[in-house]
């Protein structure tokens, strides 16, 4: 519309800033740039901030990131066309794979979590880490109540809360499954994940 401010242009510059991806990933999934080891793959790099300024400030060219879509994607050196469940690397490529706001998509959905969760550990090299984000029952029940009180259909949140748990539980027993395979597992009160392989 005429005189209207372009508004995804200017979000899309918001959400690429790579210094600003870089804060968040570190402040999310608690990390210290000390902490990051290359070579490195960020799954869901979404517009490749991460990457930008791992390879531009921190000068590491072996940081990379997988996204699925285009308008995210863009042309950003390193990110590569992708998804959580088809990784197009080969196995054990990476020192560390990180992922921010991809796992919990998935909470309703157990096979694409655990295909995510495997296709990021065939990535990693032994000894690597893959530190990510997921959901707790406990948040999933606290937001679907908050949403209730909103006016949400009630009948409809009990249901999505329904899969939801059920999605998360799936995805916990597999984690412990997961132990025997990998050298560690640690889930912190934020839902934090981190893997040893």
């Amino acid at each position: 519309m005429e005189g209207l401010p372009n508004l995804q242009g200017q979000n899309f510059e918001k959400r690429r800033d790579p210094e600003r991806m870089f804060n968040s990933y570190l402040r999310i999934l608690k990390l210290n740039v000390e902490d990051l080891r290359f070579p490195l793959l960020d799954v869901g790099a979404h517009t490749g901030g991460f990457v930008t300024f791992c390879r531009e400030n921190l000068n590491h060219l072996d940081c990379f990131g997988v996204e699925p879509c285009d308008h995210n994607r863009g042309n950003t050196e390193g990110v590569v066309e992708g998804s959580a469940q088809s990784i197009p690397f080969a196995d054990e490529s990476f020192e560390m794979v990180v992922s921010k706001n991809v796992m919990p998509m998935f909470k309703a959905n157990f096979e694409k979590a655990r295909t995510a969760l495997d296709e990021m550990l065939r990535v990693l090299r032994v000894g690597g880490e893959l530190i990510f984000d997921f959901s707790s029952v406990e948040k999933v029940q606290r937001f679907f109540e908050e949403v209730v009180e909103r006016g949400e259909d009630k009948t409809q949140q009990e249901r999505i809360l329904k899969e939801n748990i059920e999605g998360i539980t799936q995805f916990n027993e597999y984690l412990e499954k997961l132990r025997e395979r990998v050298q560690g597992i640690e889930v912190d009160a934020d839902s934090i994940i981190k893997i040893v392989k």
